[in-house]
């Protein structure tokens, strides 16, 4: 004897037109048939959605309190080993929270460079959803900014941390270097002034300062980072006594200084 296979029908959508809002618009179909689950693929993800059974049908409705990605989207209804697909389209209830994304390129800029910048702005509702900037329905707006010269840690976006970007100082302008001699310790201390940029910014720390010490014997050099611009070092009498000291960054360097007691 035969078997007859049981042939699911198609549900028949109830709603006039095939947009979705979300996240309160229910989705009303007649049928049959129990026992359905519903899918909707979105552009970046599934979702289950909620199936909820009427007299003469069932009811799907999306299960979150927001919305999601607008844009085209598939109605998936399953019933056992048999599958439905809906074209449909996402849209979002109005959101009144935006958030406006601005991007800067290149991050760090140097002022010994280029301080123009890129700037890319763009607005985005809750959802993550693209929004007009304007009337004119511009969605992106790009320009070249050109950045000022102090040397600082900025934010596109005053309030958001991921949006910083920086300024950084440029060379050594003027070197100049002084000592003192301290007879406890029988030592030269070296100390530089506190070294700017051509802006007036002062060197990045940890820029590297080379004392070259010169006497009637030999060269030596000793080296030492600076630390708010500032940088030092200390030469023992019997080492450095009636020697001359300079101070070099790359092509910076100080006028000499001489060693006495």
């Amino acid at each position: 004897m035969a078997c007859n296979k049981t042939i699911v029908q198609k549900p028949l959508l109830i709603n006039k037109d095939d947009v979705m809002k979300l996240p309160t618009m229910q989705w009303k179909f007649e049928s049959k048939e129990k026992k359905w689950k519903a899918y909707l693929y979105t552009f970046t993800q599934p979702i289950e959605l909620e199936v909820t059974t009427t007299f003469g049908g069932f009811i799907v409705q999306y299960p979150g309190k927001k919305g999601c990605i607008e844009g085209n989207a598939i109605l998936c209804l399953h019933n056992g080993k048999t599958n439905f697909f809906y074209d449909v389209k996402i849209e979002n209830s109005t959101s009144e929270k935006s958030l406006q994304k601005d991007y800067r390129s290149p991050k760090t800029l140097n002022v010994d460079s280029s301080l123009v910048q890129q700037q890319i702005v763009h607005v985005i509702d809750e959802n993550r959803n693209l929004k007009a900037l304007n009337n004119n329905n511009l969605y992106f707006f790009e320009e070249n900014k050109t950045l000022p010269t102090i040397a600082k840690t900025y934010r596109a976006i005053s309030n958001e941390s991921l949006t910083a970007y920086y300024v950084k100082p440029g060379s050594a302008k003027a070197i100049v270097i002084n000592y003192e001699y301290n007879s406890n310790k029988k030592e030269f201390e070296i100390i530089t002034n506190q070294i700017k940029d051509e802006h007036g910014n002062i060197i990045a720390d940890g820029t590297k300062v080379n004392f070259i010490i010169t006497d009637k014997k030999s060269n030596s050099i000793a080296s030492a980072a600076t630390l708010n611009g500032v940088a030092l070092i200390q030469l023992p009498q019997a080492f450095a006594s009636e020697a001359s000291v300079i101070a070099q960054i790359n092509k910076s360097q100080s006028s000499p200084i001489y060693l006495n007691q």
